[in-house]
C-alpha cells in the first residue's frame, strides 16, 4: 500500500483552512475522508474551497457530518461540476428542508408539555391533601 506523501495532506489541510476558521472540522476532514482517498488514488478531485464549504454547510446546521462525508463527498468525487449545496439540493439532503414538517409536532410538544406539567402538579397536590386529609 502505497502511503501518500503526507505533504500533499499536510498542504491540502493548510488550503481548507484558507477557507474556513473552524480548523478542527478541517483536521477532521482531512485526517478523515480527504486522507484516505489520497491514499488509495493519490490525488483527490474535490478542491479544498469545497471541503471548506461542506464545513459551512454543517456548521449552519443544514447537513450532518455523516450526510456530508459519506453522501456528497462520495458525489463530489464522481463529479465536481457542482457545489455541495447543489449535490445537496439534488439529492433532498438539507436537513432545513425538514423544519416544516418537523414544527406542528414541537408545536405539538409544546402545547401538551404545560398541561403535563399542569396534571403533574394537581396530581401532587391531590395526593398530597389526601396525606393529611
Amino acid at each position: 500500500m502505497v502511503l501518500t506523501d503526507s505533504r500533499d495532506v499536510a498542504l491540502y489541510f493548510e488550503e481548507v483552512c484558507h477557507h474556513t476558521s473552524n480548523y478542527k472540522a478541517a483536521s477532521n476532514w482531512v485526517m478523515g475522508p480527504v486522507k484516505s482517498y489520497f491514499n488509495e488514488h493519490g490525488t483527490l478531485p474535490i478542491k479544498p474551497n469545497i471541503i471548506a464549504e461542506l464545513i459551512a454547510m454543517i456548521d449552519q446546521g443544514k447537513i450532518s457530518f455523516s450526510i456530508a462525508s459519506q453522501r456528497i463527498f462520495t458525489e463530489l468525487l464522481t463529479d465536481n461540476s457542482k457545489t455541495p449545496g447543489e449535490i445537496a439540493l439534488s439529492l433532498n439532503l438539507l436537513q432545513d428542508s425538514n423544519v416544516d414538517s418537523i414544527l406542528p409536532i414541537v408545536k405539538e410538544v409544546i402545547k401538551e408539555f404545560p398541561l403535563k406539567v399542569e396534571e403533574y402538579r394537581n396530581g401532587k397536590k391531590r395526593h398530597h391533601h389526601n396525606v393529611h386529609g
